[in-house]
C-alpha cells in the first residue's frame, strides 16, 4: 500500500479501536489507508519515526553535543582541533561506554565518513593552520609582559629618558642575492619566469632607531676575511661601517665595535643625561665589556623578555618587514634589468636604498607608538595578546584516579562515562513504564541528558590533560642525551645508530673522566690549594651555592625520591650548610702548626713543629638516597683540608645529578 496516510489519519484510527475494541484491525486499516503492520505497531506503543533522532549513529546526540563543547574549548584556547583528533575523541567515547570484557577488535568506532559528516552537521569550518613558533607562542604570558612594561617605566622615570634618548637595535639577516615572487600584470596564461642568481652568502645588518624618529648610519656584516676596494664604491654613505666575519654573522667582538659607532652617532643627539638601548637577549649583548662600556658611556642597555621580540621589539615590529619587502623588490628590479651576478658591492647598494625607502620618521615613530613604548601604552601590546589568546579561565579538572564501582549503577552514584550511561539507560527505561506526569518525565530525561554531557566533557577533558602530559614527557625523551653527528652520508640503520650512539657515549664518557682526572691533579699540584684564604673563598661559595639554589634541590628531591620539603630542607641544604659554617669557624685552628710532645726533653731546645699537608685528589661517590649530603659533606672537608676533589652523582638520582652538574661549574673553582 503507498504512502497517502498522515499521523492524523493514526491517531484517528487509535482512537476509534480504543473506542470499539472487538473491531478488526484490517478493517480500521484499510479504513483509513493505514498499512496493517504501522497500525499493528503503534498500537503496540511505536512512535512516529518522522521528527524522531535517528537510531542507528554511533553517539548519541548528547554526546556529540559534548564533543561540540570539547572542540569550542579547545579553539578558546586557540588549539587547532584536527579533524583525526574529532575521529579520536569519538572513539574514546564509545571505548568507554562499552563493556570493559570487549576485546580490542571489538570495540566499535566511527566510520571514515563520520567525522567529515560531523563537521558538516555541527556547521564547523575547516581552515588551513597557519604555522607559529612554538616558542614565542608559550612566552605571549600577559604577565610576563606587564612586568616588562613595569621594569621600563621604572627606568624611564627613574633615569629621566626622553624620546630622543630611548633607543632600539637589533640585527637582521640577509641572504645576498636572495629575492621573491612579485606581482604582475599580463594578458599571457602561461607561467613567468626570471633567472635567479645563484649567491647565497648570509650578510647580517645592525639598526638602532630612537622614539624621537631618528636613526644612525648602518652597520653591515660581511661574510669573509679581507675588505675588498670595490666593497667602498662611490655613492654609499660615507658614514656606514663594514665588518667582515667567517659567517656574515655577529659575534661578541662585532657587537663591542657597533656599540662604538652607536656612541659616536647619538651622543651628539642626546638630550638627556642618559640613553636608554632596548635589545634582546643575544648573548653578545650581555657580555662584561658591553656593560662596562655602556656604564662608562651614559647608556642603558634594557633587555627584552625572551621569545618576545616579534610583539615588543620596534624593530622587529614595524621596520624589518618593509626593509627586507624593499631590498627584495629592489633586487628583482636589478635582476629584470639584466644585472644577475649580484654579489657584496651590490648587495650594499641595494640595502643602501632599502634603508632610504624604510626608514622613514613616520614610520619610526609608528615602530615605539605599535609596541607601546612611545607614548607609553602597555595596553597596545596586552590587547593584541589577549585578543590572540582568547583568554578564558580554565574550569577545575575532575581528578582521573577513579575506582570503578562495582556496585549496581540503579543505587550507586555514576562517577565514570560508563556509569552514566548504564544508569541513564536503566532510568529511562523506567520512565516509560512509569505512571509519572508528562512534564515531570520530560524533566528528568533532561537531566539524564545533562549527566551524560558532562560526563563526556569530563571526560575529554582529563584524556586532554594526560594527552599533553604524554607529548611533554615525549618531548623531554627525545630531547635528552647528546645531539651529535654519526657518519656522514649514508644510510644507517636504527639499531646500528644506537649501537653507534652508545658506543660514542662510552668513549666520551672515558674521556671526560681522564680529563677530570689530571685536570684536578695539576690543579692539586700548582700548590693553589694550599694557601688557607682559597680554602675559605671556596667554603663561601659552596654556601652560597647552596643558598641561591635551595629551591632547586628541593625541587630535584622531590623528582628523584619523592622527598618532602620539611625533609629535604633541613639533611640536604641547611645540614651542608651548618657543616660549611662549622669548618669556616674552626678552619684555621685544624691547619694551625702543633708543637710536637713535650714528653721528650730535646723537644724543647729546638723549634719543630707539625704541619699538616693536603694528600691530594679525593673521589668523592654518592648514593642515590642522598645524592646531596653524601656527595658535598665529603667535599667541604676535603675544600677544608686543601685537597681536590672529583664529584660522582649518583645517575639513578637523574634531576639531582643534573643540577648539581649545572651548578658545581658555576661556584666552584
Amino acid at each position: 500500500m503507498k504512502r497517502k496516510y498522515s499521523e492524523s489519519d493514526i491517531e484517528l484510527a487509535i482512537k476509534e479501536h480504543h473506542r470499539n475494541p472487538d473491531i478488526k484491525i484490517s478493517n480500521l486499516a484499510e479504513k483509513f489507508k493505514i498499512p496493517r503492520t504501522t497500525l499493528v505497531g503503534r498500537l503496540r506503543g511505536a512512535k512516529c519515526k518522522k521528527g524522531q533522532p535517528a537510531t542507528n549513529t554511533k553517539l548519541k546526540a548528547v554526546e556529540e553535543k559534548s564533543i561540540c563543547t570539547y572542540i569550542d574549548h579547545l579553539d578558546s584556547l586557540n588549539l587547532a582541533v584536527r579533524p583525526e583528533l574529532i575521529t579520536d575523541a569519538a572513539n574514546y567515547i564509545l571505548k568507554e561506554r562499552s563493556s570493559p570484557d570487549l576485546q580490542p577488535d571489538d570495540i566499535p568506532v566511527v566510520g571514515k565518513l563520520w567525522t567529515s559528516r560531523f563537521i558538516r552537521r555541527n556547521k564547523y569550518l575547516k581552515q588551513r593552520q597557519q604555522v607559529i613558533e612554538a616558542k614565542r607562542k608559550a612566552a605571549e604570558d600577559p604577565d610576563v609582559i606587564n612586568n616588562y612594561f613595569q621594569l621600563l617605566k621604572k627606568a624611564i622615570i627613574g633615569f629621566g629618558i626622553t624620546p630622543e634618548d630611548t633607543w632600539n637595535m637589533d640585527e637582521s639577516g640577509f641572504r645576498i642575492g636572495v629575492g621573491k615572487d612579485q606581482l604582475i600584470i599580463t594578458k599571457r596564461h602561461h607561467k613567468h619566469y626570471f633567472s635567479s642568481p645563484e649567491n647565497r652568502e648570509s650578510a647580517t645588518v645592525i639598526e638602532a632607531i630612537s622614539a624621537g624618529g631618528s636613526f644612525i648610519p648602518a652597520f653591515v656584516i660581511l661574510s669573509g676575511k679581507q675588505h675588498m676596494a670595490r666593497w667602498y664604491s662611490k655613492g654609499l654613505d660615507g658614514k656606514m661601517k663594514i665588518s667582515v666575519t667567517s659567517t656574515g654573522y655577529t659575534n661578541d667582538e662585532i657587537t663591542f665595535n657597533w656599540l662604538e659607532h652607536f656612541e659616536e652617532h647619538t651622543k651628539k643627539q642626546q638630550v638627556g643625561a642618559w640613553r636608554l638601548l632596548i635589545l634582546d637577549g643575544h648573548g653578545s649583548h650581555h657580555t662584561i665589556e658591553f656593560i662596562q662600556y655602556c656604564r662608562d658611556h651614559g647608556i642603558i642597555p634594557f633587555g627584552m623578555p625572551a621569545h618576545l621580540t616579534h610583539i615588543l621589539q620596534p624593530l622587529d615590529v614595524v621596520i624589518f618587514q618593509p626593509l627586507k619587502h624593499y631590498y627584495r623588490k629592489n633586487l628583482d628590479i636589478i635582476l629584470r634589468d639584466g644585472i644577475a651576478n649580484i654579489s657584496k658591492p651590490e648587495f650594499l647598494y641595494l640595502i643602501q636604498k632599502s634603508r632610504e625607502q624604510t626608514l622613514q620618521h613616520s614610520s619610526i615613530l609608528s615602530a615605539f607608538r605599535n609596541t607601546g613604548i612611545w607614548p607609553f601604552d602597555p595596553l597596545v601590546v596586552l590587547r593584541k595578546v589577549t585578543a590572540k589568546r582568547g583568554l578564558r579561565t580554565p574550569s577545575p579538572l575532575l581528578t582521573n584516579k577513579v575506582t570503578e564501582n562495582s556496585g549496581s549503577p540503579e543505587f550507586d552514584t555514576p562517577y565514570t562515562c560508563r556509569q552514566a550511561n548504564l544508569l541513564a539507560d536503566d532510568v529511562t527505561k523506567e520512565l516509560l513504564d512509569s505512571p509519572l506526569a508528562p512534564a515531570l518525565t520530560q524533566k528528568l530525561q533532561n537531566l539524564i541528558k545533562g549527566t551524560i554531557f558532562h560526563a563526556t566533557t569530563a571526560l575529554q577533558l582529563l584524556r586532554s590533560q594526560a594527552d599533553k602530559a604524554e607529548a611533554t614527557e615525549a618531548f623531554w625523551r627525545r630531547r635528552s642525551g647528546k645531539n651529535r653527528p654519526l657518519q656522514v652520508g649514508g644510510t644507517l640503520q636504527m639499531d646500528n645508530a644506537r649501537h653507534m650512539v652508545r658506543n660514542k657515549d662510552e668513549a666520551d664518557e672515558q674521556e671526560v673522566i681522564a680529563k677530570a682526572v689530571d685536570t684536578v691533579t695539576k690543579t692539586f699540584k700548582s700548590n693553589v690549594t694550599k694557601p688557607l684564604e682559597w680554602r675559605i673563598t671556596q667554603l663561601r661559595k659552596a654556601w652560597w651555592m647552596f643558598e641561591d639554589n635551595k629551591e632547586r634541590i628541593v625541587d630535584a628531591l622531590k623528582k628523584d625520591l619523592n622527598k618532602h620539603r620539611q625533609e629535604a630542607l633541613p639533611i640536604d641544604v641547611v645540614g651542608i650548610q651548618s657543616a660549611i659554617l662549622e669548618a669556616l669557624k674552626h678552619i684555621k685552628a685544624w691547619n694551625a702548626d702543633e708543637r710536637p710532645a713535650r714528653t721528650n726533653p730535646l723537644n724543647l731546645l729546638g723549634g719543630a713543629r707539625i704541619r699538616r699537608e693536603p694528600k691530594g685528589v679525593a673521589l668523592i661517590i654518592s648514593a642515590w638516597n642522598y645524592p646531596f649530603m653524601e656527595l658535598f659533606e665529603p667535599m667541604v672537608a676535603a675544600i677544608a683540608a686543601g685537597c681536590t676533589t672529583i664529584l660522582k652523582p649518583s645517575e639513578l638520582a637523574p634531576a639531582s645529578q643534573e643540577l648539581i652538574t649545572r651548578i658545581v661549574p658555576r661556584y666552584l673553582d
